[in-house]
């Protein structure tokens, strides 16, 4: 939004860009830090311009959207480098279903953050009104766009809409958009730097950026832009609240613990063996008090606790990455000229080379390393393929074992992305009051992810002793090894089975989109304005994974895959005066959309969108809307390959299985010629096909929302919103649970999920459970959204801004494949949150060149979900508290120069212990503090 100040000061720059604080006063629910402004001046013009959530010009008092406003005086008080770090600290912004720098094992370097708790594939993310080009994530079943991408430095101001807006933007746009303004003017040349560090002395970040503008004569203008920045990675070993495994607390602490430890467990017909050490022989596995007996003889990181799900287990809490490594480049180039007085030519290009890197722990083999071309593991087998005895087992039988390599062998993952896009387009004037646009847009996303040190199985089997050596395999480093002992695998045999995964995939699109608006017709409130427009898009993808995953030989099974579809759309937006100037009725406008897509993957999609803005008087206004949304499926969900996985799961049929010769179990196996259960062996795990499916239809969404925008005349600056939303989802894009397939299927008698389990006729075994993507499950959200900013003089002090946000969520409503309905509000479930209350409060004094802010964030209570407790209610990690945080700001400038300083998490406060938190003892998805207190300067310099 734009606004023109008549004279001279800082007032008009701060007001550029945001509509100030007169656009909070007419309803966009501003953010901590937007509201720099007093109370609106006489001399104040105000321009009708594009607003997030509609494509007709509109003074900022028409819209009846809900919009929070981040400007780029906001983000310069942060210690943010990038999207994540200052949108995650809204009330209204989560990462359900998506990542960010404290998702496991470090993110995967993307950030990608939702609306609404209703995931980062239903929001929308627009820069400058267009759609940003997603990112793929290896073996996800979906694409988001990765927030990290986007130049932080060219940012203007951030708009986020807390509404559905299909019926103008199309797909995706069911929890909100998040529209990205960039920069499109700029004078000289200004040079950014910024370094911070935490309390810890790590998780160091610094970067710097150029941007240069310059006038193409009197007719246009260049902005131009260089970035790079750098955050290093934090390890989990370095707090203490993500190492400790409490083990004096029964059960508590050892969820972060694999059951796989450094060395060798042997199941044999005499018992259950641990090699621990290699100069001691194997002992009882289940002996704990001989182990705590002789703890100084073994493997760093083992613990024993009888109460424990596994017994040794080995503690990996200290391997992961609370956030990972991450570097970027960036190149980017913003511009426009008047090609004559109508008609001007914009243009826009962006690329992002995004490089990161995480840990994991060594793989591991054995029994617990099924994969789906051997679905039983790796073993040791009493006699080798030529019929001579194995060399290193002396059991005389199969043994089953899991082994762990060493530790100097854990896994990374490299990730590389590079990201483009671009448009070009014209935009006018005709008719006078007329307003076009025509344009095109391209983006590429082509990304390189690789995994050292991974297993090939096939190999892994060679040295094993199951299959055979050839001449070229043993000139290759082929050889029976020893896995029945403690790191007796030779460097080369290791090097031998394993590899690094090198997995690629490329997703692009390109449209062309046109409209045009204006004054259709005079009516006694005032002018009908309309508009409508079109758009041609196609988008496309493919996946290549590593030849050894094609040849089925890693831990899963897939081939390469791709696949386009084409969108045609055309809408139409209507803005209606109803009334002006009546008692209780100073303005009421309708604002009415419809859209039509047609999609050649899956057909027809129509949304529609009603609004009503009522604004009584100059104090109180009213606002609501009802509207229809859709999520179309995306290339990889529907064109994606289906691959093998597997999953470690017990067979309700097998021996001790939970449906053993019973009801379908019992018809099935004599069906297949089998006499029992018991002639059916329980292997623990199943290969599980997942992947794409084609005839996926989109998601369908309905949505209503109702609030108030109070802007007392007696306090001038002060506004306070209130929204409503109802969010309801049918037709989720969704893969079924493997373990409720199974019960589906032998607990309830459900054909059609019986139909998706293949046995092997005449051994029952389980050959593979159909697992790939479908339509179904519901979800149903609905809460309330508060804010309130108030602006002020005090004459000896300086200038006051108060703003603050809050979210309080009603019903998070989730209903799985198989009917069965969870509100998931003030509850956790794996590594994700949806806490009842979310709020943050700022102020922000502001004298004359200098300021000081403060900032306090606040997360409600959440509890286990029914059924995912691993203690007893209300016990230590049954649920994780409410959380403070508080984060303080200064600014200083100086002649062209602008510091910045703060500190954020002041306590330096820890997040809250849960068990089963992902690794590291929290929720990393549920928008806590992982890295504690950390300290930033930034320096600007303007010439």
């Amino acid at each position: 939004m734009r606004c023109h100040r008549r004279g001279r000061g800082g007032l008009a720059r701060t007001l550029t860009g945001t509509a100030g604080i007169l656009a909070i006063l007419m309803g966009a629910a501003a953010t901590p830090g937007q509201a720099q402004a007093a109370d609106p001046a006489a001399d104040l013009e105000i321009e009708e311009i594009i607003v997030t959530g509609s494509r007709l010009r509109m003074g900022p008092a028409e819209s009846p959207n809900p919009i929070s406003v981040v400007t780029d005086e906001a983000i310069a008080r942060t210690g943010a480098t990038t999207m994540e770090q200052f949108l995650a600290k809204l009330p209204a912004a989560d990462f359900t279903g998506g990542v960010s720098a404290g998702t496991v094992y470090g993110g995967g370097g993307a950030s990608s953050i939702g609306l609404r708790n209703l995931g980062a594939q239903r929001t929308l993310v627009l820069v400058n009104g267009q759609r940003f080009i997603g990112t793929d994530f290896p073996f996800a079943s979906s694409t988001t766009v990765d927030l990290n991408n986007i130049p932080v430095s060219m940012i203007d101001r951030v708009e986020v809409l807390r509404d559905g807006a299909s019926s103008v933007y199309g797909a995706d746009a069911i929890g909100g958009v998040i529209n990205v303004i960039l920069k499109n003017r700029f004078q000289g040349t200004k040079v950014d730097l910024s370094i911070g560090t935490t309390t810890h002395g790590d998780g160091m970040t610094y970067g710097g950026s150029v941007t240069s503008g310059f006038d193409l004569g009197s007719r246009g203008s260049l902005v131009l832009n260089v970035a790079a920045d750098r955050r290093d990675a934090i390890k989990a070993r370095d707090r203490g609240w993500a190492t400790n495994q409490y083990e004096d607390v029964p059960y508590t602490g050892l969820y972060n613990v694999s059951y796989v430890p450094f060395g060798t467990i042997a199941r044999t017909s005499g018992g259950t063996l641990y090699y621990y050490s290699a100069s001691a022989p194997p002992h009882d596995a289940y002996d704990t008090a001989f182990f705590l007996a002789n703890r100084d003889r073994l493997p760093d990181g083992l613990i024993f606790n009888d109460d424990a799900w596994c017994n040794p287990c080995q503690d990996f809490s200290q391997l992961p990455n609370l956030t990972g490594k991450l570097e970027r480049r960036q190149v980017n180039a913003v511009g426009s000229y008047a090609l004559t007085e109508d008609v001007t030519l914009k243009f826009r290009g962006l690329y992002t080379r995004r490089d990161s890197e995480e840990v994991y722990s060594p793989a591991i083999l054995g029994y617990y390393s099924a994969t789906p071309k051997f679905p039983y593991g790796i073993y040791v087998p009493a006699t080798l393929p030529d019929g001579s005895p194995h060399p290193y087992n002396p059991y005389g039988e199969d043994v089953s074992f899991d082994s762990r390599l060493p530790l100097e062998y854990r896994r990374g993952y490299r990730d590389k992305i590079d990201t483009y896009q671009a448009s070009l387009g014209l935009e006018g004037t005709a008719w006078t009051d007329f307003d076009w646009e025509l344009g095109a847009s391209y983006g590429l996303s082509k990304s390189a992810y690789s995994t050292p040190r991974m297993i090939d199985f096939r190999r892994a089997a060679q040295v094993a002793g199951m299959e055979a050596c050839t001449a070229a395999d043993s000139a290759a480093g082929c050889s029976v090894g020893n896995f029945l002992g403690y790191n007796q695998l030779t460097a080369q045999q290791i090097d031998y089975f394993t590899y690094t995964e090198d997995n690629r995939s490329e997703i692009s699109h390109h449209y062309v989109h046109g409209n045009i608006s204006g004054p259709v017709a005079m009516l006694p409130a005032g002018a009908l304005r309309m508009g409508t427009g079109f758009e041609f898009r196609t988008e496309k993808g493919k996946v290549t994974p590593d030849a050894v995953v094609q040849a089925g030989d890693g831990e899963r099974y897939t081939t390469a895959s791709s696949g386009s579809y084409d969108v045609s759309s055309a809408y139409v937006e209507a803005l209606v005066p109803l009334l002006r100037d009546q008692p209780l009725a100073e303005a009421l406008t309708l604002a009415a959309s419809g859209r039509f897509d047609h999609y050649s993957a899956f057909g027809d999609a129509w949304t529609w969108k009603l609004g009503l803005d009522h604004r009584v008087n100059d104090s109180f206004r009213l606002r609501g809307a009802r509207s229809t949304g859709f999520l179309a499926p995306q290339i990889k969900q529907l064109y994606g390959g289906v691959f093998l996985d597997t999953k470690y799961q017990s067979d309700p049929c097998a021996q001790g299985g939970t449906y053993a010769d019973q009801g379908v179990c019992a018809r099935q196996l004599a069906e297949l010629g089998v006499g029992g259960s018991g002639d059916v062996e329980q292997f623990g795990s199943m290969a599980v096909l997942r992947g794409g499916n084609p005839d996926l239809q989109p998601e369908k969404s309905g949505e209503w929302s109702a609030g108030m925008v109070v802007t007392p005349a007696a306090l001038p600056g002060l506004a306070i919103t209130a929204d409503y939303y109802r969010v309801k989802i049918r037709g989720l894009i969704s893969e079924q649970d493997l373990g409720s397939i199974l019960e589906a299927c032998y607990g309830q008698d459900d054909p059609a999920a019986c139909a998706k389990i293949n046995r092997v006729p005449g051994t029952g075994q389980i050959l593979n459970v159909e697992s790939v993507l479908i339509n179904a499950g519901r979800r149903l959200t609905s809460g309330i959204d508060v804010g309130l900013d108030y602006v002020f003089d005090l004459d000896a002090v300086g200038r006051i801004a108060l703003s603050g946000e809050a979210k309080y969520t009603i019903e998070d409503k989730r209903t799985s494949v198989t009917g069965g309905t969870v509100d998931y509000v003030g509850l956790f479930l794996g590594d994700e949150a949806s806490p009842r209350w979310k709020g943050k409060l700022g102020a922000i004094l502001t004298r004359e060149d200098w300021s000081v802010g403060w900032s306090t964030r606040y997360y409600g209570r959440v509890e286990c979900a029914p059924n995912n407790c691993y203690v007893a209610p209300d016990y230590f990690g049954d649920y994780a508290p409410s959380v403070f945080y508080h984060d303080l700001s200064a600014t200083y400038s100086w002649q062209g120069l602008d510091l910045s300083a703060g500190v954020e998490n002041i306590f330096d406060k820890d997040p809250p212990y849960v068990v089963g938190g992902a690794q590291i003892n929290t929720l990393t998805s549920a928008g806590y503090d992982l890295i504690g207190r950390f300290f930033y300067l930034k320096a600007s310099y303007t010439f």
